[in-house]
């Protein structure tokens, strides 16, 4: 039996998802190297994917834009409540070169593909095939869908708004910790 292109795109995205997933977790657990850029450059490439993901929700099944406001309100409490929990949850240290050190708030980002995998998934599931077709002006056209899925959809990105912030407020954290353990405001061990 072939698989079809949607099963094969759906297989290849969670193929590479998993793989980058399991890197990060992998890093985070052991302990990982960071720099202001290095915890900037990761919170864009998470906060781009859920803007990516959450979009579909607006542009391609018609929900509402007034779903934004508790999309934000449940975004910024759990950033702030990630911010809260990571101040304990993350153990830094300085290695023999000076480079500064943290592990810790595996949790976070558990949550954060817990939702994440699911949520891509959920959108290839609710995708038929002819969602999407060129007209005769060779321009692409999205067909919206009926609300019967909403309340899915919107459970979804709730929770993927959710896990989103927890990463947020982590980063947050680990960037004011960095910027403390930098000017010499904050002494950390020099092992793990």
């Amino acid at each position: 039996m072939l698989l079809s292109s949607q099963q094969l795109t759906i297989i290849v995205s969670l193929l590479i998802t998993a793989a980058i997933i399991l890197f990060r977790i992998k890093r985070v657990r052991s302990g990982t190297r960071i720099t202001a850029a290095r915890i900037l450059g990761f919170l864009i490439i998470y906060l781009v994917a859920v803007v990516f993901v959450i979009s579909t929700s607006f542009l391609l099944r018609g929900i509402q834009i007034v779903f934004l406001i508790p999309y934000f309100t449940v975004f910024c409490l759990a950033a702030y409540g990630s911010y809260r929990y990571s101040n304990n949850a993350l153990k830094f240290w300085k290695d023999a070169d000076g480079s500064i050190y943290v592990k810790g708030g595996l949790i976070l980002y558990l949550i954060y593909v817990g939702v994440l995998t699911p949520r891509i998934i959920l959108d290839f599931i609710f995708v038929p095939q002819g969602y999407f077709y060129v007209n005769e002006a060779q321009q692409l056209v999205t067909v919206n869908a009926g609300t019967e899925g909403w309340p899915v959809v919107i459970s979804a990105d709730l929770l993927l708004m959710f896990g989103a912030g927890l990463l947020l407020g982590r980063n947050i954290r680990l960037l004011k910790r960095y910027f403390r353990i930098k000017r010499g405001k904050e002494r950390i061990s020099e092992l793990p």
